[in-house]
């Protein structure tokens, strides 16, 4: 009985680290590539403050003059949000129409970050 436990728990030691390894190849040192920061101006067209609730992330969409509406996610703590005299803002303050300039990121799923948003106009 003593051996067919021990057995049992080497299988079950040897796979549970077998599947804990991430799929895919293992990054080498020196790869790590920095997120490239991007630029989009135009004017508000959505502001979303998010469900506290829920945990909903906030957000913002935005059109350029072309009409290509992009849509960012606003984290709290990381995005930092100005006004026209440099003053730090809320997004609630931001309004419909407002001319912004946003400094974002985006991951491999076409998400959108932003880092900075300005009021500009």
């Amino acid at each position: 009985m003593k051996k067919v436990f021990c057995l049992l728990c080497a299988v079950l030691w040897i796979s549970f680290f077998g599947l804990a390894q991430a799929p895919g190849e293992p990054a080498e040192e020196g790869e790590i590539q920095p997120l490239e920061v991007k630029t989009f101006v135009g004017k508000v067209g959505l502001v979303y403050l998010g469900d506290s609730y829920e945990d909903e992330l906030r957000r913002i969409e935005v059109v350029d003059e072309i009409g290509q509406r992009l849509s960012f996610n606003v984290e709290k703590d990381k995005t930092k949000i100005t006004g026209k005299d440099g003053k730090k803002l809320s997004l609630g303050e931001i309004n419909k129409e407002d001319k912004v300039i946003i400094e974002y990121t985006q991951d491999k799923k076409n998400r959108k970050a932003a880092l900075s948003i300005k009021v500009s106009e």
